[in-house]
């Protein structure tokens, strides 16, 4: 056979040690007769499950390369309008995931001026990462770049049960629910009342129901999670971090994962020394931005929102892991 070749009944087997490791480690494997919750709506909508159709999330990705989102309500003779035109919802429906949309209306040109050419774009099919782009900004939030990298060190998998501590805008919420889905569960907690409720109503209308997500209006730092030794592992995006180490660890199950995620140097030694390094087996700080520090697989990483004034140890060469994202 050609070196280049490729044959469809070629089946590589798994190394020997890979499959030890995932069968000690890994998700548990699915019980006969278990029932596994659904989700296929909003975030979680499969294209393949058919056209557009109504109550749809769908992502707007225009011919200038910007982007936005709606739902679509037929029913209601709702329109999108921007200087691209007014855009019909019901053009969407009926329509596959990925089709040209054409405005019913001539775009907008310079200074206001009516132009005579339609506007048009993409109707793309909504995933975490796209939603990260558009979704409407609460709080700041945690690029997909750093969301990968987090939900990695975290170990996410389905059937995991993980606590958020700062809801925000949810978009860490939802990159960690389709982690751990469908059997897993994400515990997020806000202490603002105005964007807890904001948070829940968006997390319903995404497909993000419980048990997979599990919004609260809690203080986690002055009143702790509610639960003890549960979790696997835990995400905190606070301002005072530190307030909500004694919390975490009690609600953490032996072994679980911790990460903290600070905008500055101060804030992650604060949270480390010496809330976390009494109960860590292992503690490593990851930075986003031109200065990349040290750190071994961590047991609890602290990714950064810009590169701390003090970096501990920069990378050299390539070795270890970084995180990556555009400034802020």
């Amino acid at each position: 056979m050609d070196r280049g070749s490729r044959s469809d009944n070629r089946q590589d087997p798994l190394p020997a040690a890979f499959l030890e490791v995932y069968k000690k480690h890994g998700p548990e494997p699915y019980k006969e007769g278990e029932v596994v919750p659904v989700y296929n709506k909003g975030i979680f909508r499969n294209p393949q499950d058919g056209p557009m159709r109504s109550g749809d999330l769908v992502i707007l990705y225009f011919e200038d390369e910007s982007m936005d989102y709606l739902y679509l309500r037929p029913e209601n003779f709702a329109k999108h309008s921007g200087k691209f035109g007014d855009f019909d919802h019901r053009d969407f429906v009926g329509k596959e995931f990925g089709s040209q949309i054409f405005s019913r209306t001539n775009k907008v040109g310079r200074r206001g001026k009516q132009s005579s050419e339609k506007g048009w774009l993409y109707a793309l099919c909504p995933t975490p990462e796209l939603w990260t782009e558009v979704l409407p900004h609460r709080t700041q939030i945690v690029q997909t770049s750093d969301q990968a990298v987090i939900c990695f060190q975290l170990s996410l998998w389905d059937g995991k049960i993980v606590i958020e501590a700062g809801t925000g805008s949810g978009a860490m919420t939802t990159a960690m629910a389709r982690c751990v889905m469908p059997r897993g569960q994400v515990r997020t907690f806000e202490f603002n009342e105005v964007r807890a409720q904001k948070a829940r109503d968006e997390f319903e209308m995404n497909g993000l129901t419980e048990p997979l997500v599990v919004p609260r209006y809690r203080d986690g730092c002055g009143e702790g999670f509610g639960m003890s030794k549960e979790a696997d592992a835990i995400f905190l995006d606070l301002p005072e971090p530190w307030l909500a180490v004694d919390h975490a660890i009690e609600a953490c199950k032996h072994g679980a994962r911790f990460c903290s995620y600070s905008p500055c140097i101060e804030q992650v030694q604060k949270t480390v020394f010496p809330g976390v390094l009494g109960s860590a087996s292992r503690v490593a700080s990851m930075a986003s931005g031109k200065d990349v520090v040290d750190g071994a697989a961590p047991f609890s990483p602290s990714a950064g929102r810009q590169a701390p004034r003090t970096p501990l140890r920069p990378h050299q060469d390539d070795r270890g892991p970084r995180a990556r994202v555009r400034g802020r």
